[in-house]
């Protein structure tokens, strides 16, 4: 037998799904392993966002929340805080990424973590922040069957009064950019090296050749193209997507990446997006206009996924007919996350694959697949 919690928090509803414990079994903790922060910081001159950051809680299984208060406030000062009980830090690391997130000063919002041992056992969580100024939104995802992600959302409310004056639709901020740029991440490098595979191939340096190619074939088509890395170097998951936080003229953003899986039999190109539109809910005014540019900013994140796959796949056959579609699919992968604008990530090919390896080798096959790519931004571009 299993039974349902709903958890309605500022207009928003959250789910929580858990199995009864029998009479006399002891309680078993939820594991929490991982939590992530992306922040947008405001610099001088930046373009205003309507994301402030996100927090980003990944569990075992699905958590449990308690509201401790629904909004204690103090003049324009708010203070929320939640329980997640029955709940235990996973390891070391995942308690270190709590006390760095606690000791965060540059921020409109303020967060605190507390490990409580009784009379019961797991983390609270509270959020400070100017509730004129500041809002949040919840969202429990799965990702791939495997965990349970909690992501909170604090949105500029400032921004969604001026997207709701807005005569057109609204990708990121309240105002358009001008000229489309296109953010172009090369996965992994330094010494995070990726994938590795037959003929010695290394996932970071087969990205950055791709990558470059597709950087000079964008500017020579008159594009603004800005490199998350040009060399071998390591560059922060956090870091890869405050480019979009900063970038005036950043529309896009294209992840490269390149495939690796314990059965060498596997093959094929496949590309991701992100939506967490759908996860979001509530009936007020405020609510609605921000489910409503989530949905726009993720419906184009796939509509680019779809034009940069079929493009990618299409030149990928030219030399090889038989390259396997593996699809368009979504997923919670950490770049697309935390992106502030339509963004995707392409998987080019199985480097543990010797057939594919073998292609994915030679330089002509590289060059193919960075103009598919290229081509499907171009056509995505003509579409929005």
């Amino acid at each position: 037998m299993k039974r349902t919690r709903i958890l309605v928090v500022g207009g928003f509803i959250l789910y929580g799904l858990g199995a009864v414990e029998s009479i006399g079994a002891p309680p078993r903790c939820n594991q929490l392993f991982k939590v992530f922060h992306h922040r947008v910081e405001a610099r001088p001159g930046s373009v205003p966002f309507l994301e402030l950051g996100k927090l980003i809680f990944s569990f075992a299984s699905e958590p449990k929340i308690d509201l401790l208060n629904s909004a204690a406030r103090s003049g324009n000062q708010c203070q929320r805080t939640f329980f997640f009980p029955m709940m235990e830090v996973a390891n070391s690391e995942c308690k270190e990424m709590l006390y760095s997130i606690a000791r965060t000063t540059i921020s409109p919002y303020k967060i605190s973590f507390d490990i409580i041992n009784k009379p019961v056992q797991g983390l609270r969580f509270t959020v400070t922040y100017d509730h004129e100024k500041v809002g949040m939104t919840y969202a429990v995802m799965e990702s791939a069957g495997e965990h349970k992600r909690l992501i909170i959302t604090f949105y500029d409310k400032d921004q969604i009064k001026k997207i709701k004056n807005a005569q057109e639709s609204v990708l990121r901020t309240a105002y358009q950019v001008r000229k489309p740029g296109i953010i172009v991440d090369c996965g992994h490098g330094g010494s995070d090296c990726g994938a590795s595979g037959y003929y010695n191939l290394s996932e970071k340096e087969v990205n950055l050749e791709v990558g470059m190619y597709v950087a000079n074939l964008l500017r020579k088509k008159g594009f603004d193209v800005f490199l998350t890395r040009s060399a071998d170097v390591a560059i922060a998951l956090d870091e890869r997507t405050v480019m979009t936080d900063h970038n005036k003229a950043a529309a896009i953003l294209i992840s490269i990446h390149s495939n690796a899986a314990p059965n060498i039999y596997a093959s094929g190109i496949e590309t991701f997006f992100f939506d967490i539109s759908h996860h979001c809910s509530g009936a007020d005014k405020q609510s609605r206009l921000l489910k409503a540019v989530l949905y726009d900013r993720c419906s184009k994140s796939q509509l680019l996924a779809q034009n940069i796959h079929q493009s990618v796949l299409a030149y990928a056959r030219h030399k090889q007919p038989e390259v396997i579609d593996r699809k368009v699919k979504q997923s919670f992968l950490q770049v697309l996350v935390g992106s502030a604008v339509p963004s995707t990530l392409v998987e080019l090919g199985f480097l543990t694959n010797k057939q594919e390896a073998a292609l994915i080798k030679d330089k002509h096959y590289k060059m193919l697949l960075a103009a598919g790519i290229c081509e499907g931004i171009i056509r995505y571009f003509e579409q929005c």
